[in-house]
């Protein structure tokens, strides 16, 4: 059900509804929380994926769970350098608040991805 309905809400670009959802099912179902987390990567994943990079960054923002957070970014901005979508991960480390270490792992995420494209 939450795959579902969080997916329907992420097609209507109601970012931080979805987050909403995904966090109260996190916090009432403890034993679930590895696989909420594979979930918020994949939601992520799928964003960037339909070239919708701003959006995927737009969604983990509005997580509250900073693990979750940083883990997203990280992957995020790793897929956007896969995708020929760097700009977009690099404006959003400029332009936004982040914490340091979401700021770490976005940026992590940026640079494994040009150094492994180099390779």
């Amino acid at each position: 059900m939450l795959q579902s309905e969080t997916t329907e809400l992420l097609a209507k670009n109601q970012f931080a509804e979805a987050a909403k959802r995904i966090e109260e099912h996190g916090k009432t179902n403890r034993r679930d929380h590895p696989w909420v987390m594979r979930w918020v990567l994949q939601l992520t994943c799928r964003l960037v994926k339909e070239d919708k990079a701003p959006q995927a960054f737009q969604f983990v923002s509005s997580l509250e769970n900073p693990l979750w957070r940083e883990a997203a970014f990280q992957i995020a901005a790793a897929l956007c350098v896969r995708r020929g979508l760097a700009g977009y991960a690099w404006q959003f480390a400029q332009e936004s608040r982040l914490s340091a270490t979401e700021e770490v792992a976005l940026l992590h995420g940026l640079v494994v991805a040009l150094a492994e494209k180099r390779e």
